[in-house]
């Protein structure tokens, strides 16, 4: 169920699950999940009291901190924002997030 909230985007209600999180065996949050509550709390301009109530690791919050940078840097020019962001964070939840569009069947074909 989780990973169809975030195949979907919806983060919503991902975040209204997150906490059944404790009833499976995990010894520390998947990445990804870590990344798809990151991706909310900015969206959200959640305080930095918020962020600390979620068990992210520290190269989480760099990563993060390293891809919005870039993110923002490329704004001005969408197509290198793409490139350069794919070269570095290409298989993060957060480029997915921001780049990837489910394709229609014809343009798969073509």
């Amino acid at each position: 169920m989780m990973m169809y909230f975030l195949l979907s985007k919806d983060l919503n209600g991902f975040m209204n699950h997150i906490g059944r999180i404790a009833n499976f065996d995990y010894t520390s949050m998947p990445t990804i999940f870590e990344e798809a509550i990151l991706v909310y709390l900015n969206m959200r301009e959640a305080d930095r009291e918020t962020y600390m109530e979620y068990p992210i690791k520290n190269e989480t919050f760099q990563r993060f901190y390293d891809y919005v940078q870039k993110y923002q840097a490329y704004m001005k020019d969408p197509q290198q924002q793409r490139r350069e962001l794919l070269k570095y964070y290409g298989k993060t939840y957060w480029f997915y997030f921001h780049f990837y569009t489910l394709l229609s069947k014809q343009e798969t074909e073509n």
